[in-house]
């Protein structure tokens, strides 16, 4: 199953820890595949929400990776489309936010350039 399926099951169950945290898993591994399809590049706006809105609440060492990868996806999507929903890419920045570790300067970075493409 591959991001954008899991994204739905993460929006339709995000009140269940163990599938939660089994996506978030599979999401992390994905993530590190970004060449590849089954990465998450290719993932709408809609599926980095349901995926950030997931974070909060969990360890950083379940979701660093992730965040920065959901980040990126974030900073392209709008640099793509400078139309999309500004309303879900804050919130998916917002939820990214929460579950970044302050110490983390590459996804600091990162987080304010969409803040930045948001603020245009």
């Amino acid at each position: 199953c591959g991001p954008s399926a899991i994204a739905k099951l993460l929006q339709a169950y995000e009140d269940v820890p163990g599938l939660v945290s089994d996506a978030l898993r599979v999401l992390t591994q994905a993530a590190g595949r970004s060449g590849e399809a089954s990465g998450l590049g290719h993932i709408t706006l809609a599926e980095v929400a349901a995926i950030a809105t997931v974070l909060p609440g969990r360890g950083p060492d379940e979701v660093v990776a992730l965040s920065v990868a959901l980040l990126g996806r974030l900073r392209d999507a709008l640099n793509e489309d400078p139309a999309s929903s500004v309303e879900l890419a804050a919130m998916s920045a917002a939820s990214v936010a929460e579950v970044l570790p302050a110490d983390d300067s590459a996804g600091r970075q990162m987080l304010g350039e969409v803040v930045g493409i948001l603020g245009e």
